[in-house]
């Protein structure tokens, strides 16, 4: 996905595969994205990710 209105609109989803959490704090029964062998994502950017889904998706 590499396009701003296909993420945003999407962005819950797509944080629940990253973080195996729900956007409201519960457990996804989503598998964990991204599969090996790519990395997870660190803490530090699923909450940079969360942070940007709760201020509105800015573009910039």
């Amino acid at each position: 996905m590499g396009k701003y209105e296909d993420v945003k609109a999407r962005g819950e989803e797509i944080y629940e595969r990253v973080s195996g959490k729900t956007i409201n704090g519960g457990d996804s029964n989503k598998p964990r994205m991204p599969e090996p062998p790519s990395q997870v994502w660190s803490d530090e950017m699923i909450a940079l990710y969360k942070k940007w889904l709760n201020d509105g998706c800015p573009e910039n």
